[in-house]
C-alpha cells in the first residue's frame, strides 16, 4: 500500500503548477489529484477545465488513471 502524499511533496507539485503555464504559448489548464480528491485546479480563460478544488474525482475518467 502507498503513502499518502507528505505536505512536503504536495508544496512541491503546487509550486510546479505556477511554472507550467511559462512553459507553453498556448493556454493550460491543470488539476492536481490524490486519486480521491481534486486538491488544486488551475484553469486559464481560454481552455475551461470542469473540475474545482476539494471536488471528487469521478471513477473512470482520465485524471483516475494511476500513472
Amino acid at each position: 500500500m502507498e503513502k499518502p502524499v507528505s505536505n512536503e511533496k504536495l508544496a512541491y507539485y503546487q509550486e510546479f503548477l505556477e511554472i507550467i503555464p511559462m512553459l507553453f504559448q498556448e493556454d493550460v489548464s491543470m488539476a492536481l489529484a490524490d486519486m480521491k480528491t481534486f486538491i488544486d485546479v488551475r484553469v486559464s480563460e481560454g481552455l475551461p477545465l470542469n473540475a474545482k478544488t476539494g471536488q471528487a474525482v469521478p471513477q473512470g475518467g482520465a485524471q483516475s488513471t494511476r500513472l
